[in-house]
């Protein structure tokens, strides 16, 4: 058995140098360009790696989350707190726009509030779906089910009123979750796949 494991180890190891090659030779050649819109948003990815980087080399609490505006080319941070010199200093000397945007909670606080909401999956006849951080980082998305044929509005009408909390929430309705397919769909005669 650890002799199949070091096997399939090197065989993955000889596919992704094979693929990471491949696309080497790919970007020397002529003929290969990426596309504007991700030339464009390398420094502002960039740009944003370097402030996680920061953030986390210096023990700093305050990020919530980044976002990168491609229509205006900017970086956006989302901060809870007083910003900090590191930051703010990476921000003054970066060639590319940042902007701090405050935010009220914590990336703790909504996390523990996530926590806490999903203690129990099903919240009277509303099931949860997915949860996180909203886009903005200044809240939480709920996406749902709810048993019963509802109509959207009172769909979510049930879920607000199923779960509250004291901070913000947005409701989304979705399908049920589907299991993934059963490995049996990958064997001859494919019953399950063809099905």
């Amino acid at each position: 058995m650890k002799r199949l494991t070091v096997l399939s180890f090197f065989s993955v190891l000889v596919v992704f140098t094979a693929i990471v090659s491949g696309a080497v030779q790919a970007q020397e050649s002529d003929d290969f360009t990426l596309p504007p819109e991700y030339v464009a948003q390398v420094p502002l990815s960039s740009a944003g790696s370097r402030i996680q980087d920061i953030s986390r080399d210096n023990n700093l609490t305050g990020l919530v989350g980044i976002r990168l505006d491609n229509e205006n080319s900017a970086v956006l941070v989302h901060w809870h707190g007083k910003v900090p010199s590191e930051i703010s200093d990476f921000i003054a000397s970066s060639d590319v726009t940042i902007t701090v945007v405050s935010v009220p909670y914590s990336r703790e606080e909504l996390l523990a509030e996530i926590n806490r909401i999903t203690e129990t999956r099903k919240h009277e006849s509303v099931t949860i779906n997915g949860i996180g951080i909203n886009r903005t980082f200044d809240g939480i998305q709920v996406r749902f089910t709810t048993d019963g044929k509802q109509s959207r509005t009172e769909q979510i009408q049930a879920a607000k009123t199923a779960i509250t909390s004291d901070i913000p929430l947005t409701f989304e309705v979705k399908e049920a979750l589907m299991p993934f397919r059963d490995r049996w769909d990958d064997k001859d005669p494919f019953y399950g796949g063809a099905a």
